[in-house]
């Protein structure tokens, strides 16, 4: 059978009526965490319909009543064996939830048929009336209907009993009576045998046999009838047999036994009646049942991951304190002619850049209105009223349309915009064309008024916190002692690791003053020069808290959860739009793992990390969703783990791509939607670089040498030249116009 386990899991769950976390792991029996509430199935693939649901009911049942509760260290019940309680709370938990679900009826009774047809009891070959009671009693309240079973008039009481008791420490003393009664059963065949050695009858294949201990237990099947009224299933009494028929002999070897074992007895004919502290029925069925995961059992556990609540005000570098740091640091370390000579000459580039970029972004605002004009207008709808239009009323023979008419415009959502920028050592040589197009996009959404946030990830100098800023970066045993800083609202098990290096820098924010804005802009720019060695001899040393990082992506898809619901409630919008712009991808991501398991003999808090493997699912805490997860798609599976939880956000990718760098494209992204690599780019060979992705609502990619704009294409066009040659420089200088604001533009479509 084709087992959906995430349509078994939401059955789980909406049996429970409760929001369960549930896991389907390569285990060979289901478990309940009382405590996490997180119910972990077997992958029952071999079974059926009916049998899955009703082992999935089951495993519900004990979730909803099986308590918490370790009864086998309370004096009372130390001495109670396991499957006692297991059998009896059993039959409680099952009769509970059938109770509360009627339908389930049909799918327990049909799969304890199947499982009874099948033999995975193992009683195919035995007369279940010579069981021990405890295995009676389990085999009645599983397959009843199917199997004539007999009990004598005690037996009978612990039928009623079981049927109809509600609570867990009923089924403690239940338990305990029967295993006393089993005790006293089994004394009394072995006095019986003492005194009778050469009569013996043992029951089919060595089983326990059924015995009457005293004279007052016995009773006829008309009196068990009469007196049952238990179950409408098949509950018989049991016939009054000789005590002659029911003596078995006991080998003396065992007599022997040590105390506090449980004894077993063998008959005359060598076969074993059994250890009465055990139900052979139900350890039949638990084993046999493991059978239908044959297919997992080779399997490594499947382990759940799930993302952390990041605590925005650990991980986020504030504006102000961005400005603050920025613009001290250009006043200190203008020490000479040439740190001013170069503070001069990017002052004048980036007024010069925001001068030319005036007219294109108006542009695009006047095509942005036009757009949201249009759309407003197909969104109209226009519904009869009842009430007459007189100018219409000479025209009644002949038009039957007479009515007011009233049209209704929907109103548009708000907007808003979280920006998150790569701040990775790869993005040095890119880095000031990239921050064009941002400044482009941060002044479109100024004029037609989309609030925004602006971030670069990194997970280098930030860590130092603003109050030991003082304190060299390059000292890397206080380094190691910050990245274990914990960003999350609490460490937990299995929880996407976040290091405590990484931070969100808030770069650019619509809730400053415009003219801290463009200061800051300023000193962006100049600090991406300070990078660059092709200055005209001209140079400034970079801000150490700017220093290039590696590619934390992971992290800050996991942060962009907090930043974009912090933007939606403080500035109101009803959609919001996460652009992430990056040149590669993120490291291999870890999960936590508590070390401190495998240290017995000390007494540690040793938390550790595992890298995802294979055998890993995100599950989302709160749709309890899973996903399919490994290294390759962890960036996909995050966001859509991430999107499910915001239902009004939409994640657009630019991802810049270098000489050669397609194939990264499609082995981190493209291989979920493409067949094959050369599929994915034919389709790029086409002009489309716009890619249907699983996870990403748009998915573009721009060519590295496409990011760079010459504004200077036409100065290069030489006095007389050919008319061709001008030709070609003007479609050149429109092309590079269009890439220059291709991230503006896209995103403009978007809101349109």
């Amino acid at each position: 059978m084709s087992v959906s386990i995430e349509i078994k899991g939401n059955l789980a769950k909406l049996l429970a009526t409760e929001d369960l976390i549930i896991e389907h792991k390569a285990v060979e029996t289901a478990e309940f965490n009382v405590k996490t509430r997180v119910l972990v199935l077997p992958v029952w693939d071999k079974a059926s319909e009916f049998v899955y649901d009703m082992l999935v009911a089951h495993e519900v049942g004990h979730a909803l009543f099986t308590p918490k509760r370790e009864w086998f260290y309370e004096p009372e019940f130390k001495t109670v064996p396991f499957d006692y309680v297991n059998v009896v709370e059993d039959a409680r938990i099952e009769r509970l939830i059938k109770q509360r679900y009627r339908g389930l009826n049909r799918d327990f009774t049909k799969a304890y048929a199947e499982l009874n047809n099948d033999d995975l009891f193992e009683i195919a070959d035995k007369n279940v009336n010579w069981l021990k009671p405890i295995d009676r009693i389990n085999l009645y309240f599983k397959i009843g209907n199917f199997v004539d079973i007999e009990f004598n008039d005690i037996e009978n009481e612990f039928v009623t009993r079981i049927s109809r008791c509600e609570t867990f420490d009923e089924v403690l003393q239940i338990s305990k009576d029967i295993h006393e009664y089993t005790k006293e059963v089994q004394e009394e065949m072995q006095r019986e045998v003492a005194m009778n050695p050469t009569s013996s009858e043992a029951g089919d294949n060595g089983e326990v046999l059924k015995v009457e201990t005293r004279p007052d237990m016995s009773q006829s099947k008309d009196d068990a009838e009469t007196d049952n009224s238990v179950d409408d299933t098949n509950n018989q009494g049991e016939d009054t047999t000789e005590a002659s028929n029911n003596e078995s002999s006991i080998s003396e070897e065992n007599d022997d036994s040590e105390d506090g074992d449980s004894p077993e007895f063998s008959n005359s004919q060598g076969g074993e009646f059994g250890n009465i502290e055990t139900s052979n029925t139900q350890r039949s069925i638990n084993n046999n049942l493991e059978d239908l995961t044959n297919t997992y059992k080779d399997q490594i556990p499947t382990t759940y991951v799930t993302v952390p609540e990041i605590v925005s005000e650990k991980v986020v570098i504030k504006f102000d304190h961005v400005k603050s740091y920025l613009d001290n640091h250009f006043i200190e370390h203008n020490t000479n002619d040439n740190n001013q000579a170069f503070i001069d000459e990017h002052t004048k580039t980036f007024r010069e850049f925001k001068k030319s970029s005036n007219k294109e972004v108006n542009y695009l605002v006047k095509e942005f209105e036009m757009k949201k004009s249009a759309d407003s207008y197909s969104r109209q709808a226009t519904a009869k009223t009842g009430m007459l239009d007189t100018s219409k009323l000479h025209t009644y023979m002949y038009n039957e349309d007479i009515f007011k008419k009233v049209t209704t415009i929907p109103e548009g959502k708000n907007h808003g915009l979280v920006f998150i920028l790569d701040w990775s050592g790869s993005m040095n040589g890119i880095l000031p064309d990239t921050l064009k197009q941002l400044f482009q996009l941060v002044w479109f959404c100024k004029k037609v008024q989309i609030p925004y946030e602006v971030y670069a990830f990194t997970n280098d100098s930030w860590m130092l916190d603003p109050d030991t800023s003082n304190i060299d970066p390059d000292d890397y045993r206080r380094r190691s002692k910050v990245s274990d800083q914990l960003l999350v609202k609490e460490w937990r098990e299995n929880d996407i690791q976040v290091d405590g290096s990484f931070r969100m820098v808030n770069i650019l924010s619509s809730k400053q003053r415009s003219k801290d804005v463009d200061k800051m802009m300023l000193n962006l720019w100049m600090t991406c020069e300070s990078f660059s060695y092709r200055n005209h001899g001209l140079y400034f040393s970079h801000p150490r808290k700017f220093t290039l990082s590696g590619t934390p992506l992971n992290e800050a898809i996991i942060a962009s959860k907090s930043l974009v619901n912090d933007l939606m409630r403080t500035s109101g919008v009803q959609k919001c739009h996460v652009i992430m712009l990056t040149d590669g991808e993120a490291h291999h991501p870890s999960y936590n793992v508590d070390r401190s398991k495998m240290h017995h003999d000390f007494d540690l808090d040793y938390k550790g990390s595992k890298s995802i493997h294979s055998q890993c699912m995100l599950r989302n805490k709160r749709t309890s969703k899973t996903y399919s997860l490994s290294h390759s798609n962890a960036t996909q599976r995050l966001i859509e783990c991430v999107k499910d939880d915001l239902p009004n956000v939409s994640f657009i990718a630019f991802r810049i791509v270098e000489r050669g760098g397609l194939r990264y494209v499609y082995n981190q992204y493209g291989f979920d939607t493409y067949d094959t690599y050369e599929q994915m780019k034919e389709e790029i060979k086409k002009g489309n670089l716009s890619l249907t992705m699983r996870s990403f609502d748009k998915f573009f990619m721009i060519p590295q040498q496409h990011l760079h704009v010459d504004s200077d294409v036409l100065d290069q066009v030489q006095e007389g030249s050919a008319k061709k040659d001008v030709s070609r420089a003007f479609r050149k200088m429109f092309k590079n116009k269009k890439t220059n604001k291709f991230m503006l533009s896209e995103f403009a479509k978007q809101i349109a």
